[in-house]
């Protein structure tokens, strides 16, 4: 086929060496890279190491081109960059390097991938906080036993308790808790919180009953001032402070 070749060279594989279902989700990742999908065609595998070459015909050559340049400067918009980090994720996850060679020019891009720097974590910290969400397993079977607490898409497991406390929350499986405890932490590359084990020293049972509710029922009682407030609910959730806090 006519057109510009660009190839991406993996050096710890050959063609008999990778798996196809391997290499389909490389070469998914590079018609990301690439962009113009419509005009990016897999030739064929080469044998240096292992090298996946792809014709660009000339129509979607300077697209391509200008999406390589901008690797290249280290200005990549947020789809390109996401390509890119899989690519070098993958190869990270293979021990393996590769680069990606345009045609008729010197710019050649490089994956570090078994040799990307590796993510800084920090910690752990101990803090004493609490966890809420809905408890949907306790497990165990010496004298401490661990608690299971579902809070939306995140999910608490391994928090530990003592045998007596576990008793008392067999009888409120799948309701919403708060434990109370202290817990350590580590602080990840992405600024996000991973929680290593956390022990339970104290329990709450939450109510499931609506927020709606619950505030009808406070505007009943006599002398508060949810009676008087224009925004009670809004007042409430105020209550709450910042959501991203460790707690």
């Amino acid at each position: 086929m006519d057109g510009y070749e660009y190839k991406f060279i993996i050096d710890v594989f050959k063609p008999d060496t990778i798996s196809m279902a391997r290499l389909a989700e490389y070469m998914a990742d590079l018609a990301r890279l690439l962009g113009s999908e419509a005009q990016v065609h897999f030739d064929r595998l080469e044998e240096s190491s292992l090298a996946l070459v792809q014709t660009i015909e000339p129509a979607a050559y300077p697209a391509v081109q200008s999406r390589i340049r901008a690797l290249e400067a280290g200005t990549p918009d947020e789809d390109l960059r996401k390509a890119y980090e899989a690519l070098d994720l993958k190869l990270q996850k293979d021990k393996a390097r590769a680069k990606l060679l345009p045609p008729k020019s010197a710019q050649i891009v490089e994956f570090p991938g078994r040799d990307r720097p590796q993510p800084m974590t920090y910690g752990p910290f101990s803090e004493e906080g609490t966890l809420q969400g809905q408890l949907v397993n306790i497990g165990g079977k010496d004298a401490s036993k661990h608690l299971i607490i579902q809070d939306g898409p995140v999910r608490y497991s391994g928090l530990e308790t003592t045998e007596d406390m576990a008793r008392e929350l067999r009888h409120h499986t799948f309701d919403h808790v708060r434990v109370n405890g202290a817990g350590r932490w580590l602080r990840l590359e992405d600024g996000t919180w991973k929680l290593l084990d956390f022990k339970v020293r104290s329990f709450e049972i939450l109510s499931d009953e609506p927020l709606v509710d619950v505030v009808a029922k406070l505007r009943k009682v006599p002398g508060n001032r949810w009676a008087d407030s224009a925004d009670p609910i809004g007042e409430l959730l105020n209550l709450r402070g910042d959501d991203d806090q460790v707690h």
